[in-house]
């Protein structure tokens, strides 16, 4: 089970920005579900997907491909790493990962290609869709930074942000 490619085509980077993209989510969560918590939304990701990165991870790398099966495995292992044996009120195995952890990265890949489940904690209710925002400032030709985060809409705070590109 591969990680589907992303439903939006990235905005370029190290130009100002602020655009915003909605992603449709798996439906429904997968039954092998990692519980990952974060702000108001409850992120449920296939254990299965992240232990078949994991397996499948090259133990060094030549070209592209490898090398991203590579940083995929090894993200896919650190969130495995952090995973409860104890199963939560959901059925699911929690995680506890911090927000600046580099597993992230794997789970906006994931978010990206609609392969999480989301639930908003102050509903109790799984969403459908969620908002993408890329946004980016530019002060110079060589100072800029750009962000990724993740929100049930535009106006809601993101319960996920990431750094997208620095300059």
């Amino acid at each position: 089970m591969p990680i589907r490619p992303p439903q939006i085509t990235a905005p370029p980077a190290g130009v100002p920005i602020d655009q915003h993209f909605t992603l449709t989510l798996d439906d429904p969560p997968p039954d092998d579900g990692l519980s990952l918590r974060l702000g108001n939304a409850t992120l449920v990701l296939s254990c299965r997907l992240l232990e078949t990165l994991r397996d499948n991870k090259p133990p060094t790398w030549q070209t592209e491909e490898e090398r991203i099966a590579l940083i995929r495995g090894k993200r896919a292992e650190a969130i495995l790493s952090h995973r409860s044996l104890q199963r939560d009120e959901q059925g699911y195995y929690p995680v506890s990962l911090p927000p600046s952890d580099d597993g992230m990265y794997l789970v906006s890949e994931c978010l990206q290609a609609g392969q999480v489940a989301v639930i908003n904690t102050r509903t109790n209710l799984r969403v459908s869709q969620i908002v993408v925002t890329f946004n980016a400032t530019v002060a110079g030709p060589l100072a800029g930074v750009g962000h990724i985060s993740y929100a049930f809409t535009p106006d809601d705070p993101p319960f996920l942000s990431l750094n997208w590109w620095v300059s």
